[in-house]
């Protein structure tokens, strides 16, 4: 169950690439500082880290890599221990193939102790704007024979189709000089989970309160495994969720047996409903198991996301069929005849959620309020904000000052690497009031990520100015880390922007800086000092932690949900 929310994240990460290239205003803002950054080169590639320690039985001290010349190899587990299972899966979006999965279980010896060992390495593929990009995912957990959860670790790995690839083959991990990395490794310690996250030049500890009954990334699983369930039943079961680690809570009820048609034809499986909670975030999906507990399909309907159990032969065979362009498939369609002006410095609109509640769906600040129409729609008044503009904030939306979140460096914003303290000092030049220097630094973005492609999943800002290339989220993680660098608070800024070429809201990140009494936007994909009211905010985060990429899946509640239209301009 856990790893098909792991693939539900990576996907929805991946939805922020969509429309990340908004059309730049020709209307420069009055309120922005003259002058350009001269651009330095760019820096050599490098990759992540490992987190080091020790490790149980088949930790693998290097990532593994794909093959060059063939569209999918996986590699196999690690060569001790007694393999128990092993099982292939194909993933599909929409109804398009988009991954394979590759599980083994096994029983190893660590230190005198017998543990069981679950392995999952999953490959995806994904396509924004016609630009594939590959994410590979590797979880690997061990738990004791009775069931008491011990540690795991996990790698997270993205990256563009490689020189001379012809855009089939990715090289990621330590063969991949263009692969953005996360790597985790978690103990269990009593009653409670250490963590340490690992990205490129920064690494982080934190502790987590942990229950002695909680399982890992497989807790459900093996919880289906050991204790197969029976029409009618329910039960809850607590793990911690990939890619975000979090403890998270699956509420789980068996319904009945029922025909289901699988690669190798039809079987009867027990149809189980499964609703996961973690922070703000509710996922509800359909698991599909036989007598023994084993998951054969499953089906996330938020995003139409299906995992089959398969052969190898079927899991390795090269896709057929269009790709899934996730931009075009995630654009939320503007109605009517009007476009947001690039001259406009307000804009109202109304917005409708075709399947729920609207209320609390978009961030409400100085620069957008929100005023409900009925359950389902609202209408949304974004404004530009500048330090000057308004000159007074509204008593109901002065704001708290940041805290340290927003101050200091941490694994996706790491203000202290030396490359980018040198490209922050470099891009502020002599300025020193704090916008003025913001609006360098964005230049300064603008100008150096010359590479604006969709192919990034999410890199961390220090890879990001090695590399020089991304789409929105680098540009606002790597802004947000040069601001820190100059002692400027900041953070980034999640939800919609208008993309011409499809008449539409496409998903959308920038960055968002602190100056005397308020949060001003900037948007280093276009580096004008002035983001216009085509702009929708869903939320912000300071990209604390590995935790932050759960703050992002507010874009999981709009996907395919949301109508908009414009009412009227100023």
């Amino acid at each position: 169950m856990f790893r098909a929310l792991a693939l539900f994240l990576v996907a929805a990460i991946g939805l922020w690439a969509g429309g990340c290239q908004p059309a730049a205003s020709p209307v420069p803002s009055p309120d922005t500082p003259s002058g350009q950054a001269q651009v330095d080169g760019a820096g050599s590639q490098t990759r992540g880290g490992q987190p080091q320690g020790d490790r149980p039985a088949g930790s693998r001290s290097e990532p593994s890599a794909a093959s060059a010349d063939s569209e999918w190899v996986l590699s196999d587990p690690p060569p001790d221990g007694e393999v128990l299972e092993e099982f292939w899966e194909v993933h599909r979006l929409q109804g398009s193939r988009v991954g394979v999965a590759h599980t083994t279980l096994s029983r190893v010896q660590h230190e005198g102790q017998t543990l069981l060992r679950m392995r999952n390495l999953t490959r995806t593929q994904l396509h924004r704007a016609g630009m594939p990009t590959r994410q590979e995912m590797e979880i690997t957990s061990w738990q004791t024979p009775e069931g008491r959860w011990v540690a795991f670790e996990s790698r997270v790995a993205s990256a563009a189709p490689g020189p001379g690839s012809g855009g089939s083959a990715t090289r990621l991990g330590r063969d991949g000089a263009n692969a953005a990395v996360i790597w985790t490794r978690g103990t269990v310690r009593g009653q409670e989970l250490e963590l340490i996250t690992q990205t490129l030049g920064h690494q982080q500890r934190r502790t987590l309160a942990w229950q002695p009954d909680w399982g890992g990334p497989f807790a459900v699983d093996l919880a289906l495994r050991s204790r197969p369930m029976q029409p009618g039943e329910q039960r809850t079961v607590w793990g911690l969720v990939p890619v975000v680690h979090v403890p998270a809570a699956t509420d789980l009820k068996a319904h009945d047996y029922e025909p289901v048609d699988l690669p190798g034809g039809v079987q009867r499986l027990l149809k189980v409903e499964a609703v996961t909670r973690f922070g703000q975030q509710t996922i509800v999906s359909q698991l599909w198991l036989d007598a023994q507990g084993r998951t054969f399909r499953s089906w996330i309907p938020a995003i139409e996301q299906e995992i089959v159990r398969t052969t190898r032969e079927e899991a390795l065979r090269p896709a057929e069929g269009k790709p899934l362009d996730l931009l075009a498939a995630s654009v939320v369609p503007l109605r009517g005849d009007r476009v947001p002006s690039p001259h406009a410095r307000t804009i109202v609109y109304r917005a409708r959620r075709t399947d729920g509640p609207i209320q609390g769906l978009f961030f409400e600040g100085p620069g957008q309020q929100v005023r409900l129409v009925d359950e389902q729609t609202a209408e949304l008044r974004v404004e530009v904000i500048t330090p000057q503009v308004p000159a007074e904030l509204p008593a109901t939306h002065r704001l708290a000052p940041p805290g340290d979140a927003e101050r200091r460096p941490s694994n996706f914003v790491q203000s202290d690497d030396p490359q980018i303290v040198a490209m922050a000092r470099q891009a502020a030049g002599r300025e020193t009031e704090a916008w003025r220097v913001a609006c360098a630094l964005e230049r300064f973005v603008s100008e150096a990520v010359r590479n604006k492609d969709f192919s990034q999943a999410f890199a961390t800002a220090a890879e990001v100015a090695r590399t020089l290339e991304g789409d929105c989220t680098e540009h606002a993680v790597l802004l947000a880390a040069l601001c820190r660098a100059q002692q400027i608070p900041a953070r980034v800024a999640f939800g919609l922007v208008y993309y011409p070429p499809l008449r539409g809201f496409a998903y959308h990140m920038w960055t968002e800086v602190w100056i005397a009494d308020r949060w001003v936007p900037l948007d280093a994909t276009v580096g004008q000092g002035r983001v216009g009211p085509d702009h929708l905010q869903l939320g912000h985060s300071s990209l604390e932690g590995d935790t932050a990429l759960a703050d992002l899946l507010g874009i999981v509640s709009v996907f395919g949900r949301l109508e908009l239209e414009i009412l009227e301009e100023q």
